[in-house]
């Protein structure tokens, strides 16, 4: 039997596996560093509970695909609501980003983020 408590972590035990939530012209630099490790997925994929990091991109969000909580580990990530409004985040801050609202991220240092996202992620 296994447990139902999970340690969140940014460095897991299991490793790390290649994410493609970005698409190559969403990075700024040429570092295109982009992996992540799920440690719990319902069956249909509503539900993730993971840990990503990424390099510096800029990626739009006409609607964002989920509802998300988010714990920054390192590094730095503005998002910009459809209004203007920017706030940005660090190591220690948490946040949750509504489904269907429209955003911008932009990561200036390399980011390392513990999430639990409710809807899908599409990749690319």
């Amino acid at each position: 039997m296994t447990s139902n408590l999970i340690r969140l972590q940014d460095d897991p035990p299991g490793g790390m596996d290649p994410s493609h939530l970005a698409l190559p012209g969403d990075f700024t630099t040429d570092d295109h560093t982009e992996r992540e490790h799920v440690f719990h997925a319902t069956p249909d994929g509503a539900v993730a509970v993971s840990v990503w990091q990424c390099a510096p991109l800029k990626k739009h969000f006409d609607a964002y695909p989920c509802d998300e909580f988010i714990v920054v580990v390192s590094g730095r990530v503005t998002i910009t609501d459809d209004a203007g409004a920017a706030q940005t985040f660090g190591p220690g801050d948490t946040f949750f980003l509504q489904q269907g609202r429209a955003c911008t991220w932009e990561i200036t240092q390399t980011l390392s983020k513990l999430s639990m996202a409710v809807g899908s992620m599409p990749e690319g």
